[in-house]
């Protein structure tokens, strides 16, 4: 799959382009993980692919960890960043 991208990401990490089957195992593992790094009250901010907003955005109400979850547009119109709000009262 992942040589079937543009040529202008190919030279990114692996780690970058393989999302697993549906493209989110990154995003899990950051989200189940980042609020034990954050400071109370901390922000997460993901940068998204235009359509991940609606998959992102329930893999952080599912962890129940996070609040005020909102997302950005891009100059173009499409949902690129995700943003969160740590509603962790210390860092675990």
């Amino acid at each position: 799959m992942i040589k079937t991208l543009d040529n202008d990401v190919q030279h990114e990490p692996i780690l970058a382009l393989d999302g697993g089957k549906d493209g989110l195992k990154i995003y899990k593992r950051i989200i189940e993980e980042a609020y034990k790094f954050l400071n109370p009250d901390g922000y997460l901010a993901l940068e998204i692919g235009y359509d991940q907003k609606e998959d992102v955005v329930k893999l952080i109400e599912n962890t129940r960890k996070y609040i005020n979850i909102y997302s950005k547009k891009d100059l173009a119109g499409n949902d690129r960043i995700v943003i969160c709000k740590s509603c962790q009262k210390s860092i675990e």
